[in-house]
C-alpha cells in the first residue's frame, strides 16, 4: 500500500548467502582469563552468558568449523563473494590458547582453494602481549587492546592478587610502539571501558599523549545485569553524554570528532532523516525502501558481518549477545545448523515487535538489535528505541547556536565516509 512501509521476513535461502559472504569468523578460544576485571561482561556483575569452567577450545573443533564452511564456498562459488575473510580470536584472553591460534591460522593459510584473502585480529588484555608479539607481527594481526586510561582508570582490570595491571599493560604496549612503531601505527587500536574513574576528555589525553591515537570508548553495557547488582552497576557506571558535557564545557571539544558527541550525533540523525537528501547505500538512491520492503528493526541478519564460536561449540551471530539465542552448534566432529529453523526463529524474533516498527519514524534508519533486547523473551514487548510521531522528532537546532560550522562538518565527514 502506498505509504505504508511493507516488512519482510528473511528465508533459509539468506542464511546460506550470509555464509556465502561472511566477512569475519570469531573463535572463542578460551573462556579463561588472566584478569577479574570488576566490570567483566562474565563477571558475576552480568547474566546472559554459559557458566565460565576454565575451558580451552580444540583445533578439531575450530577445523570442523572452516571445513564446513570451505564446502559451502567451494559448493556455491557463484555466490563467493567479497573474497575476504578476517578470522578473530576472543576470550576470556586468547593469548592464553596461543597454540590453538597459531594451528588455526596455518591450517587455513594451507587451504590453496580457499579462495579468500585472509587477516587476522584479536582482542586482547594486552598482558600476555610481549611473549608473543613477534608472532602477531608476522601475520599482522590488527590488535584491540583493552585499556581504561592512566593507573586509576585501569584499577578495575585487576590480576587474580587484586593487583592493578596498568604497568604490565602500560610497558608491553610501550614496548611494542618503541621496537615495532609501523605494526603499531597500522594494527593496534584501542578499547576503553568509561567508567566512575575516568572521563572522556582524560582519556583522550591519556591516548593522544602517550600513543598518538583515540581510543573507542564505550559505557558499561546495562544490558543483562543482574537485578540484585544494580545498586553496584550504577555506582560503576559513567553516562557517557554527560562525560562528553564536560568536554564542551572545558572547550575542547574541536579535539574529538564532533561526531563522537551525543548531542551533535541526535542532530546529525535528525538531519539524516529530515532533510531527504542523505543516502545511507546506492540502494537508498535508486529505490524507495518503504515500498520495496523492509526488514524489522536493525538486527544484522544472520552471519552477515560474523560467525562466532564458543569455546562449549555454540554458533551465534556475534560475540555481543547473549548465549541463549545460539543458531547452532558444534559436536561431534559437525557443524549442526538447520537453516529452515534459524530463519523461522529469526522471524519470530523480528516481527514481535511489528506493531511498533509499523509506525516508527526510524524504520528504515533503526539500529535496534533485537538480540540485545532484555524484553525479547518477556511479556513487556517495547522497543525504547520507539518513535511513533515524526512530530515528536523535532530538529534541535540548539547544536547550530553553539557550533554554527556544524552543517559544513557533518557534510564534509559524510564526503569522507561515502
Amino acid at each position: 500500500m502506498d505509504g505504508v512501509a511493507k516488512f519482510l521476513s528473511i528465508k533459509p535461502e539468506t542464511i546460506l548467502s550470509g555464509l556465502c559472504r561472511l566477512p569475519n569468523l570469531v573463535f572463542e578460544v578460551t573462556n579463561i582469563c588472566n584478569l577479574s576485571c570488576t566490570y567483566c561482561a562474565y563477571s558475576d556483575l552480568y547474566s546472559g552468558y554459559d557458566s565460565r569452567e576454565d575451558k580451552f577450545m580444540h583445533f578439531d573443533q575450530a577445523k570442523t568449523v572452516i571445513d564446513y564452511l570451505l564446502n559451502i564456498w567451494r559448493s556455491n562459488s557463484s555466490l563467493d563473494f567479497p573474497k575476504r575473510l578476517n578470522i578473530g580470536f576472543y576470550g576470556g584472553e586468547p593469548l592464553l590458547n596461543t597454540k590453538l591460534i597459531r594451528e588455526i591460522t596455518d591450517y587455513a593459510e594451507k587451504q590453496d582453494n580457499l579462495g579468500r584473502t585472509l587477516s587476522y585480529s584479536m582482542t586482547t588484555n594486552a598482558v600476555l602481549l610481549d611473549k608473543h608479539i613477534d608472532f602477531l607481527v608476522e601475520k599482522q594481526f590488527d590488535l584491540l587492546i583493552s585499556l581504561d586510561g592512566d593507573e586509576y582508570a585501569q584499577s578495575y582490570r585487576i590480576d587474580k592478587q587484586g593487583k592493578n595491571s596498568f604497568a604490565r599493560v602500560f610497558n608491553n604496549v610501550k614496548y611494542i610502539q618503541k621496537y615495532y612503531p609501523q605494526f603499531f601505527d597500522k594494527h593496534v587500536s584501542f578499547n576503553a571501558v568509561l567508567h566512575n574513574k575516568n572521563d572522556i576528555g582524560p582519556l583522550y589525553d591519556f591516548f593522544v599523549g602517550h600513543f598518538a591515537k583515540v581510543p573507542l570508548i564505550a559505557p558499561l553495557n546495562p544490558d543483562g545485569v543482574k537485578k540484585e547488582k544494580a545498586c553496584m552497576f550504577n555506582e560503576l557506571y559513567n553516562d557517557y553524554s554527560e562525560s562528553f558535557l564536560k568536554v564542551i564545557e572545558k572547550k575542547t571539544i574541536e579535539k574529538l570528532s564532533f561526531m563522537a558527541s551525543p548531542q551533535l550525533d541526535r542532530f546529525y540523525r535528525q538531519f539524516d532523516l529530515k532533510s531527504g537528501n542523505i543516502f545511507s547505500d546506492y540502494r537508498d538512491m535508486l529505490f524507495d525502501r518503504e515500498k520495496v520492503g523492509i526488514i524489522p528493526s536493525g538486527t544484522c541478519l544472520p552471519f552477515t558481518k560474523k560467525m562466532f564460536i564458543t569455546v562449549n561449540g555454540k554458533i551465534l551471530p556475534c560475540e555481543r549477545i547473549d548465549h541463549k539465542h545460539f543458531f547452532g552448534v558444534v559436536k561431534d566432529n559437525q557443524v549442526m545448523l538447520d537453516f529452515d529453523e534459524i530463519a523461522r526463529s529469526h522471524n519470530k524474533n523480528i516481527f514481535k515487535f511489528i506493531s511498533q516498527c509499523t509506525s516508527c519514524v526510524l524504520k528504515t534508519r533503526c539500529n535496534e538489535c533485537l538480540y540485545q533486547l532484555n524484553t525479547l523473551d518477556g511479556r513487556d514487548d517495547i522497543c525504547l528505541s520507539y518513535l511513533n510521531d515524526r512530530a515528536d522528532y523535532k530538529i534541535d537546532l540548539s547544536p547550530l547556536r553553539t557550533h554554527p560550522d556544524i552543517l559544513h562538518k557533518i557534510l564534509y565527514e559524510l564526503q569522507v565516509m561515502n
